[in-house]
């Protein structure tokens, strides 16, 4: 029996303990450790466009694979039971891990600090969810001198957004709600009075690449750690989460053959 270690509570860490799962079947136990879940985390704030946005100079052909394998997933989605355990934990070191085979790392903007991976940059984005069961049809808008904004459809409400600003600022702007709303009103004008369910800001984990590789790391007692890096999806958490999650599991079952002894 493997026991795999992911860290991460978003799309992006619960896709790819799902895969791993699928692929290891009953030889693997899997533990999910974040310092936050669902409703918490910054993949409940995205607004769920599924589009590859904000990759910087990631592959194409990468961009394709991930976003394809998350697309059919989304096509046909089911309920499942697959076990696993989630402990609500920080993780500072990956040292605090070193009894798991394999530690699979999903933390997104947390990797700046984790690895001290400057590259990866926090890009704010701001929306409004609002009800109006009206209002079927979603929209990108992209203004020359305005910027983007979008209006987006789900199951219980409307998202109204959004902004992308390099930034760690989490409180919520006047100026960017007024901008968008003034702008997306000009279109859609019936959802200027619809009922605000709530407004909220999130950092998306922007990277100039996405970070998709194994990685082997030593711990102050000499220890070998297998790490697989899975981080860096810019505004395309939800759109690559399950291609990137069959990529990951893909390199643990790679790892899991490598002999740390002859490392």
């Amino acid at each position: 029996m493997y026991n795999i270690a992911v860290i991460g509570g978003g799309c992006m860490g619960l896709a790819s303990a799902l895969e791993i799962q699928k692929l290891l079947k009953n030889n693997v136990q899997v533990t999910i450790f974040a310092e936050k879940f669902t409703p918490d985390t910054t993949s409940d704030i995205a607004a769920g466009l599924w589009e590859p946005y904000l990759l910087g100079e990631t592959e194409p052909e990468n961009l394709i694979r991930w976003g394809k394998g998350t697309y059919d997933y989304l096509t046909q989605l089911w309920q499942e039971e697959n076990g696993g355990k989630t402990v609500q934990r920080r993780i500072e070191h990956f040292n605090e891990l070193s009894n798991y085979d394999v530690i699979v790392n999903c933390t997104g903007l947390a990797s700046r600090d984790l690895l001290n991976d400057l590259d990866v940059t926090p890009i704010r984005g701001q929306i409004r969810r609002v009800k109006a069961p009206w209002q079927y049809s979603s929209f990108l808008i992209d203004h020359k001198n305005e910027g983007s904004c979008y209006i987006i459809a789900n199951t219980h409400s409307v998202v109204l957004g959004g902004t992308k600003q390099k930034s760690f600022d989490t409180t919520l702007s006047d100026a960017d709600s007024d901008r968008f709303l003034n702008h997306l009103n000009r279109f859609i004008p019936s959802l200027k009075d619809a009922e605000v369910v709530k407004n909220v800001v999130g950092l998306r984990p922007y990277r100039s690449k996405v970070r998709l590789e194994e990685e082997f790391l030593k711990t102050p007692d000499g220890k070998t750690l297998k790490v697989v890096h899975n981080y860096g999806h810019g505004g395309s958490g939800l759109s690559l989460s399950v291609g990137c999650g069959q990529h990951a599991a893909e390199l643990v079952v790679k790892m899991l053959r490598v002999d740390k002894n002859k490392l």
